[in-house]
Order: C-alpha cells, then structure tokens, then sequence
C-alpha cells in the first residue's frame, strides 16, 4: 500500500507540471547509476528582456551574445532557439521576418550545426520548391542545386570531391 501512495503523490506533483502543456519543457529529470535522481533546471528566457531594435549597436550586440549563451547553457535545440528568439522580437520584427521571400530563403540557407547532410537536403529541396527552382527538370538547375547543398554543408568531411 506504500507503493501506491507514492505513486499517488508522484502522480499529484505531475498534474502541477502538466499547467504548461503543449510549452517546452524547462527541466529534465535524470536517474543515476545509483538510483538517484537529479533535476536539470533550464534557463528561463524571462530572465532576458525583449530585444530592442532601436539600442545602440553594442547594445543589440550584447542582447544577443546574452540570448547565445542562455541557448547554450539551456542545451536548446535548433527549434526551440527560432521559437524562444521570435517571442523575444517586436511584433515589426516579426512581421519583417515573415516577409522574406521564398527565394531569398532558398538562396541563403544553411546547414544548422545539430542538423544531418540529409535533413538539410530535403530542407534545401523544400524550399527550392517553395521558391519554384525547377532542380528536378532542369539538368543545369540540379546541377547549381547540388552545389549550393555542397557550399552550404557545415561537415567538411562531405564537401570534399
């Protein structure tokens, strides 16, 4: 009967966990060799104020060296950095980012560093479709597409010949 009352009050502290479902998850519960458990506390971006567009440069500079190092102390993936990074932006800013064309998507992106060569070619072949580069009818496209994965690949190792 011990056991069913502290699965009971596991199951109490869970429901208050639960008050942000379908939010990211701010704290990792871990079980050691040993048995025990430790509990990784995730930085919170509250303690980082929005960013203002209309600071000096090495105002903005210093937001932003401060919104890297919270992404890297909280282990963030690629995901969570773009949704915590767009709540932290003016409405305007937003708006702006949301303008940027297909093509221009298409002919500047990158690989992410926590991302696969082949995630960011069906990546890169999205949004070629997107920004309507007709790579697959095209042998001279296909052939500037190919390119433009190899140039654009973080892992050296893959872009030599």
């Amino acid at each position: 009967s011990s056991s069913g009352e502290s699965s009971e009050e596991d199951d109490s502290s869970s429901d208050s966990d639960n008050s942000s479902d379908g939010m990211p998850s701010y704290t990792t519960m871990v079980t050691n060799t040993k048995g025990g458990n430790m509990l990784t506390l995730r930085t919170f971006t509250n303690t980082l104020d929005d960013f203002d567009e209309k600071q000096s440069l090495t105002a903005r500079r210093r937001w932003w060296e401060k919104f890297l190092n919270m992404t890297i102390q909280a282990g963030w993936t690629e995901q969570m950095k773009i949704y915590e990074f767009k709540t932290k932006m003016s409405p305007a800013a937003r708006n702006w980012m949301g303008q940027v064309s297909d093509s221009e998507k298409y002919y500047t992106m990158k690989q992410y560093k926590d991302e696969t060569a082949l995630a960011f070619l069906y990546r890169l072949n999205l949004a070629a479709e997107r920004a309507d580069v007709k790579f697959r009818k095209s042998e001279r496209r296909r052939e500037q597409h190919i390119k433009r994965f190899i140039k654009n690949l973080t892992d050296m190792s893959l872009r030599k010949k």
